[in-house]
């Protein structure tokens, strides 16, 4: 590749004189001190390796990344990397000052990882738990199908009979009118239940089994991942959304307020929910775990059992979170 600090004569004629150039580029020098103009440098968006991950918590609109270079003493550059909000809302004022560095995003990025972060016996029995319930729930679920299929055929079995009864003439329109509507409503409402029932349960092993598996070495991966899609998708299992907020710290002698900038994510409550259970069983597994105490079977199946229950209570979350969105989601449908 070809040095571009090296110069060639041209075979054209020069528009200006070697002597002109250099006075042209001071002059532009001290134009930009006294105009306080920075000069625009060529940035590599590979470099900003949060972008897009983060919305304003403020207004809601983009983080975005900016670098800037500081020239050493030694001659060498040192960038500096910040995000900060868009501020392009034209309906909603953004009160969040300044930005945040990207060293400091990382920092708390890993230590909200850590803090979702389950001990490795509770991660186990968490996914031997899983598919436990998982097999006993397709076992019922299979229960529940083959009853509803049998009310389906009952229902369609007495619509049959009246349409037959009409026919004949053994009722009047009005009568056979009032009972088919009556079971055409009893047949829609076992076929809502079973959707229902479907959506709501639909794929929650996988998706609870994969969090905890993502979560179970989160600042591993998220320190190997190679671009912000795979950066994005080990901290979305938290939350659906990761805000830069700004948070009052402290006060200075004179009364000035201090503020930080957080990113935080709202946790799902089942998530939520296993974070703080962890948290307070965590000291109790230890003592099991501990060398004085091994083989202390069951001192370890109480312990297994009290996880189990935990992790039907997070279920239940889920679940009731779940049906609260698709329900929220059939609203606006209707409104729509």
């Amino acid at each position: 590749m070809e040095d571009s600090s090296v110069l060639h004569d041209g075979l054209w004629e020069p528009m200006i004189t070697e002597e002109q150039f250099y006075r042209i580029q001071r002059m532009k020098s001290k134009y930009a001190i006294v105009h306080n103009i920075k000069p625009k440098v060529k940035v590599n968006t590979e470099d900003f390796q949060l972008k897009g991950l983060m919305v304003c918590g403020s207004c809601g609109c983009s983080i975005v990344a900016e670098a800037h270079d500081r020239k050493l003493r030694n001659g060498k550059i040192n960038r500096h990397i910040y995000y900060k909000c868009t501020r392009k809302s034209p309906t909603r004022k953004c009160t969040i000052k300044g930005g945040i560095s990207e060293e400091e995003a990382f920092r708390q990025i890993y230590e909200l990882l850590d803090k979702y972060t389950i001990h490795p016996v509770l991660y186990e029995w968490s996914m031997q738990i899983l598919e436990r319930l998982h097999k006993q729930e397709i076992e019922e679920r299979y229960d529940i199908a083959d009853m509803q299929h049998s009310t389906l055929e009952e229902f369609e079995k007495e619509r049959n009979k009246l349409l037959d009864m009409r026919l004949r003439g053994m009722i009047q329109d009005e009568v056979f009118e009032a009972k088919d509507k009556e079971l055409r409503d009893k047949i829609s409402k076992v076929k809502a239940v079973n959707k229902d029932a479907q959506e709501r349960d639909k794929n929650w092993y996988e998706i609870v089994g994969r969090t905890l598996k993502t979560l179970h070495s989160a600042k591993e991966q998220m320190q190997s991942a190679m671009s912000v899609g795979e950066r994005r998708a080990i901290l979305q299992p938290i939350g659906p959304a990761a805000k830069l907020v700004e948070r009052e710290v402290g006060t200075e002698p004179n009364s000035r307020v201090l503020t930080a900038k957080i990113i935080e994510v709202e946790p799902y409550p089942w998530l939520d929910f296993i974070e703080k259970s962890s948290k307070k069983l965590a000291p109790e597994l230890r003592k099991v775990l501990n060398s004085e105490l091994q083989g202390r079977n069951d001192e370890k199946s109480a312990l297994y059992k009290i996880w189990w229950g935990r992790i039907v209570q997070a279920l239940t979350l889920y679940r009731e979170d779940l049906q609260a969105k698709l329900d929220c989601e059939r609203g606006i449908i209707k409104l729509i």
